[in-house]
C-alpha cells in the first residue's frame, strides 16, 4: 500500500518517514555547499520542503504549492490554495498530501498539480500529514487526529484528543502518536 516513506537520497515527507527517522544514510564527500539554484516566494515559508525522483515540493504562506525541478529550479507546476500553508507536503505514490490553515487537507497530483480530493477539519491544520499504508493521518486545531483513505480522501476516523494539534503524527507498527 501506499505510504510516505523515504528511499536513499530522497525526503518524501517532514521528518523522512512516518517513523520521524530524519538520519539520511549518504555519503557527502564533495559536498561544497555553494547555491545551485534559488526560488523566491511573496511571503514566508514555514513548512520544510520534499524532495522525491529529482522533484522539489514546496508549499508556502503565499497560498500556493509548487513543484521545482531539484537541478535547475524551474517551475514544473504551480497550484493556488485556499489558505496560507505551514504544513509540509508528504508525496506518496503520485499523490502530495499537504494542510492548509484554512483547515483543509488536499491531495494533489504530483507530475499535474491537480486536485485529487480534499478534506475539511474545523479549524487550521500546521501539522504535517504523514502516510502510511494507504492511510492519511494529520492533526487540527480542532483537537482531532484525522486518518483518511490516502486515495479517495474518506474519513476512517476522527480520534478526539481534547486539544490543538500542531505536532505531525509518528507510526510505529500499529501505534500513531501525536503531541
Amino acid at each position: 500500500k501506499v505510504s510516505s516513506i523515504s528511499v536513499d537520497g530522497e525526503w518524501a515527507m517532514y521528518q523522512r518517514d512516518p517513523e520521524h527517522n530524519p538520519v539520511v544514510p549518504v555519503d557527502v564527500k564533495g559536498f561544497k555547499g555553494e547555491v545551485k539554484w534559488t526560488f523566491q516566494t511573496s511571503a514566508p515559508i514555514f513548512s520544510s520542503p520534499a524532495y522525491v525522483k529529482g522533484v522539489l515540493y514546496l508549499a508556502g504562506g503565499d497560498r500556493r504549492v509548487v513543484a521545482l525541478d531539484g537541478e535547475t529550479g524551474k517551475l514544473l507546476w504551480e497550484t493556488p490554495t485556499t489558505g496560507p500553508v505551514d504544513s509540509s507536503p508528504a508525496i506518496a505514490g503520485d499523490m502530495l498530501y499537504v494542510g492548509l490553515r484554512d483547515g483543509r487537507l488536499l491531495a494533489l497530483d504530483t507530475k499535474t498539480g491537480q486536485v485529487r480530493w480534499e478534506y475539511l477539519t474545523n479549524n487550521p491544520i500546521y501539522s504535517s500529514p504523514v502516510v502510511k499504508d494507504g492511510v492519511v493521518y494529520v492533526g487540527s486545531g480542532d483537537g482531532k487526529l484525522y486518518a483518511l483513505d490516502a486515495q479517495k480522501g474518506t474519513l476512517r476516523f476522527a480520534f478526539e484528543t481534547g486539544g490543538w494539534i500542531l505536532s505531525s503524527p509518528a507510526i510505529k507498527d500499529d501505534i500513531v502518536a501525536v503531541a
